[in-house]
This record gives structure tokens, sequence and C-alpha cells, in this order.
């Protein structure tokens, strides 16, 4: 919970530090649930990710997100968080790469393509889940525009951005911050 606290306040050493002794013991003493371990994967991920560890933090968030699928056996938000932080993850390491090549090339877009059907399947998971107005979907819609905008097709991060927008609006209305933001 410290390490989860960390990470809010933005001290992604200290997070990263204190979820790894997590996941240390959890692997030590392992339970007869898995969702522990995968939440702490989760978390880990998160920081790993914010820090841009991006290896490490893809082979825990896909870790995670087996174990969720294993324990739950169905579409479940749990699932689809991860599946958020996935694609956030591949996109942003490739935009991060990109820049650095000052070139598109075929490695970069199936990463990109990656990272685009880890957020559709999430949006899709929240959608049916939670419904088609629930604030995890404006955020899913969010993330996946996201993905779009890094590479710069503008056309199909509009209507997401806009339909993000819509449902914040309903929630919280024109004044909240991430309406604002969007």
């Amino acid at each position: 919970e410290v390490g989860f606290l960390r990470e809010d306040q933005g001290d992604y050493s200290e997070a990263r530090h204190l979820l790894r002794r997590a996941l240390a013991i959890r692997r030590a003493h392992p339970g007869e649930d898995p969702l522990p371990l995968a939440t702490t994967l989760h978390a880990l991920a998160s920081v790993n990710r914010q820090m841009g560890r991006y290896e490490e933090g893809e082979a825990q968030i896909r870790e995670a997100i087996a174990l969720k699928e294993a324990a739950y056996g169905e579409p479940h938000p749990d699932v689809a968080s991860s599946l958020v932080i996935l694609g956030t993850l591949l996109s942003t390491r490739e935009l991060n790469r990109e820049s650095l090549r000052e070139r598109y090339d075929g490695s970069t877009r199936e990463r990109y393509a990656e990272a685009e059907a880890a957020n559709r399947r999430a949006l899709a998971i929240r959608r049916e889940v939670l419904g088609p107005d629930h604030l995890d979907v404006a955020s899913s819609l969010q993330s996946l525009s996201q993905t779009y905008r890094f590479q710069r097709r503008w056309a199909d991060a509009e209507p997401l951005l806009r339909d993000a927008l819509r449902i914040w609006d309903v929630h919280h209305g024109a004044d909240y911050g991430q309406t604002t933001l969007t």
C-alpha cells in the first residue's frame, strides 16, 4: 500500500523499490489466490512505465494480464485496466523510440498495432461489463486516442476524444478537470 501511495505522490523510485519488495514477498509466499500477485505486478508495471523502464514493465503487465484472465475466466474490468497499462506502455515506448530514431519503420508500426489492439480490447471489455457511458470507458477512449495521436492519426483520435468528453461532461460537467483537458 505504501508503494501505491508513493506512486500517487510521484515518487516513482521509492514506489518501485517498495513494490519490488512486495513482489518478492508475494512470489516467496504464493497463496491460492493469484490476484494479489497480479495487483502487485500491475502496479509495478505502471511505475516502470512512468520511469521509462518499458521492457521490465511490459513483462510484468503481461504476467498480470495472464493471471487475471486465468482467475476471472471471462471479461472483467480488472483485466481491462491492465490492458490499458499494456497499451499505454507500448505506445509510449514506441513514441520515445520513434523520436530518437527520427523514422517510422515496420517494427514501430507493429508495436503501435499491438498497443491499439490492447486498448481496443480494454474498451470492448469495459463497454460490455460497465456500459457505454461509464467513466472507465471514457478513460479507455482517451487511451486509444493517445495511441492514434502518437501515430499522427488525427482522424481516428478525434471521435474517440469527443466521445470521452461527452461521458466526462455527463458525469462531471464542463468544469471538471479531465473535461477541460480533453
